[in-house]
Formats: structure tokens, C-alpha cells, sequence
């Protein structure tokens, strides 16, 4: 038994790294996401984490763990380390040099800084129409749910 496991083991961790990127592809992949800003996007979302915590009903000392791990060292690596699999999984190495090359550009920087807002503009013009359309056939929903 401990001989299948052990094998099952090597088998696992051999097989991870036939389909981990390639070093080079994987520093490309960690200088894209320093360069499109993730971490502050993860502060942005850590920000937008506290109300909802407090919606959730989490107590003070709750709400103190989950921000001290989500800012924590162990955390931000755990989620690179991740992040770098999600793209090396879906980008070729040419395409991530093409996404490089782009976002050093001042259109490229432009779009890293000016994408936040146009997302949030976005999600607010779509619930409108979707209020405006919709609107009506999720209220009768909601009467049949309260009936």
C-alpha cells in the first residue's frame, strides 16, 4: 500500500511538471501580471471584501484573520503561483509577448489605468438596461416566490 502510494506520489509530481511552463515563460507570465497591475487589483478587491464581510455577519476578529492572510506574503505567492498556471495555460509565449510589448506602450498603460473605470461604467449601464427590459419579468418572479 505505502509502494502505490509512493508511486502514486513520483507519478503526481512528475506529471506536474511535464505541463508546468517553461521558466522563461512563466517570468513572462509574472511580468505581465506586474505590469497590468494585479496587485492592485487585489487591494481593490480586498477593499470590496470588508462590506461584504459585514453583510456576511462576520465578527471583528473574523473579518482581522481573513485580511491579515488575503495581505499575507503565503497568500500573494499561493495566488501568483496560480495565476501563472491560469495564463500559462491559456496564452502561447508569442502571445504573451505580444501582450508585453503592448502594455509598455503609453496605449497599453492607458488601458491598464482607464480599464477599472470602463468596467465599472460598464456594469452600471448594463444593470440599467437589463432593469429597463428585465425589470418587469423578475418582479412577477418575485411575487411567485412569495405566494
Amino acid at each position: 500500500m505505502k509502494k502505490n502510494i509512493l508511486i502514486f506520489a513520483l507519478t503526481a509530481v512528475f506529471s506536474a511538471s511535464l505541463f508546468a511552463g517553461s521558466p522563461a515563460k512563466n517570468k513572462k507570465v509574472e511580468e505581465l501580471l506586474e505590469l497590468t497591475q494585479w496587485k492592485q487589483m487585489m487591494q481593490s478587491i480586498d477593499a470590496q471584501l470588508a462590506p461584504a464581510l459585514g453583510m456576511l455577519g462576520a465578527s471583528d476578529a473574523q473579518k482581522a484573520k481573513i485580511n491579515s492572510i488575503v495581505n499575507g506574503k503565503e497568500f500573494k505567492t499561493a495566488m501568483m503561483a496560480e495565476l501563472v498556471k491560469v495564463y500559462d495555460a491559456k496564452f502561447s509565449e508569442a502571445e504573451l509577448d505580444a501582450f508585453l510589448t503592448f502594455y509598455k506602450t503609453s496605449a497599453g498603460q492607458k488601458w491598464i489605468t482607464t480599464m477599472p473605470a470602463v468596467f465599472q461604467e460598464s456594469m452600471v449601464a448594463g444593470s440599467k438596461v437589463s432593469e429597463k427590459h428585465l425589470g418587469p419579468i423578475f418582479q412577477e418572479l418575485q411575487k411567485k416566490m412569495k405566494q
